[in-house]
């Protein structure tokens, strides 16, 4: 339990990453805490590789952030909680001093997009754990992996999209409205590949959690951004 933090952490950052710690056979107590070691110590060093691409030169800040993600994660009471109030209650705690180290590292114009993006992937893992089972397994329904015209519109976007953003950083703004602007291009799709109406809530369900913390960005500025959004047909 005390490495979801960690690897969570990864994921957000990198969505590299899967929670993948109730995978390991079940051995003996000692063999489990060997087990347990190593899982951390493996994450610690991807998230470690991966974050001095991001904040070169930023080493003894790097080190300062996962000491303490360590020290968080390792506080959390196993026999108490559960997965999802491990994400509840810990996760925007233990993960803030990686937030603020990669705020450091991020232009000006980009400042708040590191906690938007940690604040999507917690509002995701808060939609699962309360939806029911049968949505949740809808999530792995392979129907939406389909290609048709409208996938391709959509990927065509994204990519140009990102593209965009290797030449200027985004702003929050940027991020959230592109979002937005993505619903409907998502639900054509979803509703030309999965026939299942349990299996099309899922995952705009899951989409609508994704882009909750939108809802701090003021109003004014996806207004003059949808001015600037022009879809690529």
């Amino acid at each position: 339990m005390k490495s979801l933090i960690i690897a969570l952490a990864f994921f957000t950052v990198f969505n590299l990453a899967t929670c993948q710690y109730s995978n390991f056979p079940v051995a003996s107590n000692r063999d489990s805490r060997y087990l347990q070691y190593l899982r951390e110590r493996s994450q610690i060093e991807r998230l470690r590789h991966e974050f001095e691409t991001l904040c070169p030169g930023k080493d003894d800040e790097l080190d300062d952030a996962l000491y303490e993600l360590k020290k968080c994660s390792d506080q959390i009471d196993e026999n108490t909680e559960t997965a999802c109030s491990t994400i509840k209650n810990h996760f925007s705690r233990c993960s803030k001093p990686l937030v603020s180290l990669l705020e450091s590292c991020v232009p000006e114009e980009s400042k708040g997009v590191p906690e938007l993006i940690f604040g999507s992937v917690q509002s995701a893992f808060k939609y699962l754990c309360k939806t029911d089972g049968e949505h949740i397994l809808e999530l792995v329904n392979r129907c939406v992996y389909k290609t048709n015209y409208r996938t391709m519109r959509c990927e065509r976007r994204l990519r140009t999209k990102l593209q965009e953003y290797k030449k200027k950083s985004p702003t929050k703004a940027d991020i959230c409205e592109f979002a937005h602007s993505m619903k409907p291009c998502f639900k054509e799709h979803l509703d030309d590949s999965c026939g299942n109406a349990i299996t099309k809530e899922s995952f705009m369900g899951m989409f609508d959690a994704m882009v909750a913390p939108c809802s701090i960005v003021s109003k004014n500025q996806l207004d003059t951004n949808h001015i600037n959004e022009v879809e690529v047909l």
